[in-house]
């Protein structure tokens, strides 16, 4: 094997135009119904390389155009109407399998040649109908290219091409075991095509040993076009993650944005909270059914949807055109995969923006992105809810501005001044002003009926009725009559509370000495010495006191509904996986439970467990009341 050459970012002497590129007229007429008109640096740059049979490892960044970079020489080197199947391209998801297979039936629409999509969660009996009927391109993820292989219903024997699309993604994902063993069974005497994002050293060690002296083409620097787009970060404190996104989102108002998420629990919990607070969003993961997530796609495309929730896997060979904003949710491990979710934006010379939650474990991940890289994010500080409040009376402003249009008459400006200069005139606005937005203003509370004592009917006095006595105010003051002090016969008297006891007693303690002291017949030593014992008597057990810097927390959920100490722990770890350093006791009781935490999470803890559900009901909790 040669030595590994690199090609330039562009060659001096490339052709710049499809004209210029000697295409087959079938091909070139494919490209113009498509819309084609300049070739993109990938396109133009390898071209010729592949067209003359070269093996070729190139780099390119994400959205860069390498679908039809190998997709144009290969519609023109399989032979039209060519028995078997003559070319493989292996991708890392069905979603960019799909997309690449689509593509290439309309480069080769004015040729004989068929191209077929193989990927797991398709029928099988579709795909190796289609195999038989003599498909000379498959286009397919590795998974389901070797159960093909293995079956015998995909015969390798008559390849002439390979092509490795993404071939960083596939290794990512684990799919290194397949592909050498695809490639083991492929014809030695083949062309391949590697393309990839990055190449990192496992790629060139499968170079070295599957492909002929292949060329290295390098058409974007390390930093794979992250200089390209703009990089902001905010700091979070890990607990409340999703609400310090939607206070993001205020912010930053993006038209449509994909949110990465690291786990699938988290692309759920995402999506639901976007959509409980009016955000068209949808979460996407590799458990999606295909019907499912290619109706979401769909949605995505055509702009029905704005917010994709995805995990790293699931968003594999999504390919959405203007795709303006990137959120990184929760902050990914490797810088690779950063590098790869901020290419979904910024595509083709556009403009985009990608912003980063990061929480206190995920800053030595961020900081190493930096060095590596050598971007230069920029800090935003999350909005107080001041500004959130202001931000959002300035955009109502706007839209009420913008929606009401046309000019009213004298009568109706006469009367808007006399609402807006009565008393009640900034309550009458602000009802107006919040039934135009479609929210209900809420109903007043009923006011007590009163007349004036001078529009109230004088009562008639019956006839021979004695008049009115003079007001209890005139009156002498009776007599109070003195109870004697002295028991009832057969009675003691009731123990005094306070001065026995020392304070207010509660209700079951007198009732418990009153039943006592009726019950045994009178006795002076008897009753000083249950006297005594209600002195040593504690007054209620006191609640043990909270640690330092720790404050207690209701909880509206017990063992009610089945719930222990642990389950109220895991309930509060859902909704902040960060916070388990800051929990402490747990007391679960009938109908709620106290849950202490330390004083600076306690807040936004409430807040993330509030209005997550317990089977039927909906988690409140708050801080607890003394």
């Amino acid at each position: 094997m040669s030595e590994v050459t690199e090609a330039p970012e562009a060659a001096p002497d490339a052709p710049r135009t499809f004209a210029d590129m000697n295409l087959d007229p079938a091909v070139k007429q494919a490209l113009d119904e498509m819309g084609y008109e300049v070739p993109m640096e990938v396109q133009h740059t390898i071209y010729d390389r592949a067209m003359a049979g070269t093996d070729l490892m190139v780099q390119s960044r994400t959205g860069s155009g390498k679908t039809a970079a190998f997709g144009i020489p290969l519609a023109q080197l399989v032979p039209a109407g060519a028995v078997g199947l003559q070319a493989l391209i292996l991708a890392p998801t069905r979603e960019l399998a799909i997309q690449v297979s689509q593509e290439l039936q309309r480069i080769c629409m004015y040729r004989n040649i068929q191209v077929v999509p193989i990927y797991g969660g398709a029928p099988m009996g579709k795909q190796i109908a289609a195999l038989k009927a003599g498909a000379q391109i498959a286009v397919g993820t590795p998974g389901r290219v070797l159960d093909h292989i293995r079956r015998r219903t995909m015969l390798p024997a008559t390849l002439r091409l390979l092509v490795l699309d993404e071939c960083d993604e596939m290794l990512s994902m684990g799919f290194q075991e397949e592909i050498e063993a695809i490639l083991k069974e492929l014809p030695t005497q083949r062309q391949t095509l590697l393309l990839s994002a990055t190449i990192p050293e496992e790629i060139e060690r499968i170079g070295r040993r599957y492909m002929r002296e292949p060329e290295k083409v390098i058409l974007s620097a390390d930093f794979v076009g992250v200089h390209e787009i703009d990089h902001y970060y905010y700091l979070v404190s890990g607990v409340g993650r999703a609400r310090d996104l939607l206070s993001i989102f205020e912010v930053e108002r993006p038209d449509s944005a994909i949110v990465f998420c690291n786990t699938r629990d988290d692309t759920g919990l995402v999506a639901e909270v976007l959509q409980k607070h009016g955000h068209d969003a949808e979460a996407i993961s590799s458990d999606l059914t295909q019907p499912d997530r290619e109706r979401v796609m769909g949605k995505m495309r055509s702009g029905q949807l704005k917010f994709l929730v995805a995990t790293d896997i699931a968003a594999r060979g999504i390919d959405i055109s203007n795709l303006p904003f990137v959120v990184n949710y929760t902050f990914p491990e490797s810088p690779e995969v950063y590098i790869h979710r901020t290419g979904r934006t910024g595509r083709a010379g556009k403009s985009g923006v990608a912003v980063s939650l990061i929480g206190p474990r995920e800053i030595g991940s961020f900081y190493y992105l930096k060095l590596l890289y050598k971007i230069k994010p920029v800090e935003r500080e999350l909005p107080t809810e001041a500004e959130l409040k202001a931000r959002r009376e300035g955009a109502r402003f706007d839209e009420l501005r913008q929606r009401v249009t046309g000019e009213p008459t004298e009568e109706w400006v006469a009367l808007a001044r006399r609402v807006w200069q009565s008393v009640e005139g900034e309550r009458l606005m602000a009802a107006l002003i919040q039934q135009f937005f479609g929210e209900k203003p809420a109903e007043p509370a009923p006011r007590e009926r009163s007349r004036p004592e001078a529009h109230r009917a004088p009562r008639p006095r019956r006839e021979g009725r004695p008049e009115r006595r003079e007001p209890r105010e005139a009156r002498e003051p009776r007599e109070r009559r003195e109870r004697p002090a002295e028991p009832r016969e057969g009675r003691e008297p009731r123990p005094q509370a306070d001065a026995d006891a020392g304070g207010p007693r509660e209700f079951w303690e007198t009732w418990i000495d009153e039943k006592a002291v009726r019950s045994d017949p009178p006795d002076k030593d008897k009753d000083r010495e249950r006297g005594a014992a209600r002195e040593e008597r504690p007054r209620r057990a006191e609640e043990p006191r909270e640690e330092a810097g720790f404050v207690r927390l209701y909880v509206n959920v017990g063992k009610r509904e089945g719930l222990d100490a642990e389950d109220v722990k895991k309930l509060a770890l859902d909704a902040a996986p960060d916070a388990a350093d800051a929990l402490g006791r747990v007391v679960v009781l009938g109908s709620h439970s106290y849950l202490s935490v330390k004083e600076e999470v306690a807040a936004a803890l409430a807040a993330a467990m509030t209005g997550r559900k317990v089977g039927e009901r909906e988690i409140l909790v708050e801080k607890a009341r003394r």
